[in-house]
């Protein structure tokens, strides 16, 4: 059985409970990022449902845990997203369908593996309704999403929503202390918004480049040179990284606890001088153009760039 982060332990105990209960839906929609180890949830929870042994886990050593480990378990099916534009398409979903309609090979359950639901094109998400609605005895479709609210509304009302909590820093910076990570912990959580699983691939080119951001924005040479610098670097880490700071700011002003960050104090008491509205409005910008990036939608990366640029000298009042 994989290793799970202690803060899921429970979440997954309850499903193992309703499924040795028999009361465990044939459809679970399980939402939760795979930086804070959502994934392996689902891999626990496939184990258990392979898993020929009345255990409270999987026992990792009958026939059938030892197909799924060698990745040869006929009756299990994972579908992930395909091509360039990374979506499931319709032909994964007929697959599934036909796998669904079989009997199980091994005498025990089949079970579906779904990563990304968000991913799915209407006619993919139209193709599942079907096995979703008329399941087969000894089926299980789990489902998994990190974006809620853009998995499709008839796929959600179909399935039973699981939400996994996320990690608390102490338990994230636990997880890097566990894996050995050699670099800066604190500052790779700041890279990774928290996601412990995905701090670990923090690399140190990264970390030089965090701590060169703040050098560049807390002591900006002019516009032309901080315009270049932005346009020259990954402009969805470097809104991230921003965000970070104008929340940070924003909780001290308001007196306000929130998790330890790696930001100096320099640039946070920078910010801090900058009436909470200003803060507010430059917040609403680094949405607005993280969504146009999340979106795709006519980028001209250079142009963002230096308008991001222009914003935070004009937020600083050094325009």
């Amino acid at each position: 059985m994989p290793d799970l982060p202690a803060w899921l332990s429970a979440s997954l105990t309850d499903l193992i409970g309703s499924y040795r209960a028999n009361t465990l839906p044939h459809a679970l929609l399980i939402v939760g990022d795979p930086g804070h180890g959502g994934t392996l949830l689902t891999d626990a929870l496939v184990a258990k449902l392979l898993c020929r042994a009345d255990l409270p886990q999987a026992c990792g050593d009958c026939k059938a845990c030892r197909l799924h480990r060698s990745g040869n378990h006929p009756d299990f099916v994972r579908v992930q997203p395909e091509g360039k534009s990374l979506t499931i398409r319709v032909d994964a979903i007929r697959a599934i369908n036909r796998k669904v309609a079989e009997t199980a090979q091994q005498g025990g359950n089949k079970v579906i593996r779904l990563e990304q639901a968000e991913k799915m094109n209407m006619n993919a998400a139209n193709a599942l309704l079907k096995v979703l609605e008329e399941p087969s005895d000894g089926t299980f479709i789990l489902l998994e999403s990190s974006s809620l609210g853009r998995t499709l509304p008839t796929i959600r009302s179909r399935c039973r929503l699981v939400t996994l909590r996320e990690s608390t820093t102490s338990e994230a910076l636990a997880v890097l202390v566990r894996a050995n990570y050699a670099l800066e912990p604190a500052t790779a959580l700041g890279i990774a918004q928290g996601k412990p699983y995905a701090a670990l691939a923090v690399t140190q080119e990264q970390i030089e480049q965090w701590s060169e951001c703040e050098r560049r924005f807390l002591h900006p040479a002019g516009f032309s040179q901080l315009s270049q610098f932005i346009h020259k670097s990954s402009l969805d880490a470097t809104l991230r990284q921003l965000m970070l700071w104008v929340d940070t700011a924003v909780r001290r002003q308001f007196r306000q606890h929130g998790k330890a960050v790696p930001v100096t104090d320099e640039l946070i008491d920078v910010l801090m001088k900058q009436p909470a509205q200003s803060l507010f409005d430059f917040r609403d910008y680094i949405v607005d153009q993280l969504g146009s990036l999340n979106r795709q939608s006519n980028l001209n990366a250079q142009l963002m760039g230096e308008a991001l640029a222009a914003r935070w000298l004009d937020l600083r009042g050094t325009q």
